[in-house]
């Protein structure tokens, strides 16, 4: 919550979203990204059981940098858009 509070203050500056959209909104980001992310791992394991926890990581570190791409376009254009006068 803090995160996505920071983001509407700072990053976005102050968005005329309505706080609690934009808590829920980012809520649902949050889950989805977890199951993207353990997804990718889960699936990873799967077919190579034996692999390392340094592997793990070579899988889990490109599946979170494409969940935050992701999830920040779907902040910026949906959440956070501003209003045009």
């Amino acid at each position: 919550m803090l995160n996505t509070e920071a983001n509407r203050r700072l990053t976005f500056r102050g968005s005329p979203v309505r706080v609690l959209q934009a808590h829920l909104a980012a809520g649902g980001l949050f889950v989805l990204a977890y199951l993207v992310t353990s997804g990718a791992v889960l699936l990873f394991r799967h077919y190579r059981p034996t692999a390392s926890p340094a592997a793990e990581t070579l899988v889990l570190a490109p599946s979170f940098a494409l969940v935050t791409v992701v999830r920040f376009a779907v902040l910026r254009m949906v959440v956070f858009r501003r209003r045009h006068r």
